[in-house]
């Protein structure tokens, strides 16, 4: 709903950090998806932002995390990975930092 709010609207919506330190990387979920695609789990979170229509920063500073970066506009997710990945958001966690920065939709 956002990707197509903004796209009518000429923007984009961008996310930087993507790989959330690598905490993201270490679910479960994320691993399984992962293993049954040959993907690595960066590439599985990386390509969930981008397929959402959402461009994605991801931030390293090895080169060969740069270039696995790059091959998740290789594939797609199918809508059930898709669909786990999604699950794996909690409303406790806060969207945007600092706080002070953060819209109504955070409550």
């Amino acid at each position: 709903v956002q990707a197509q709010y903004t796209t009518s609207r000429h923007r984009v919506f961008t996310q930087t950090g993507s790989l959330g330190r690598g905490i993201v990387l270490k679910q479960p979920v994320i691993q399984q998806i992962a293993e049954r695609h040959g993907r690595t789990p960066s590439e599985v979170v990386l390509r969930w932002i981008v397929q959402q229509g959402v461009a994605a920063i991801p931030m390293t500073t090895k080169r060969a995390n740069a270039e696995s970066n790059f091959q998740a506009i290789n594939f797609t997710l199918p809508q059930g990975d898709m669909a786990a990945i999604s699950k794996l958001s909690q409303h406790s966690r806060r969207l945007i930092s600092p706080a002070s920065m953060a819209g109504r939709w955070d409550d």
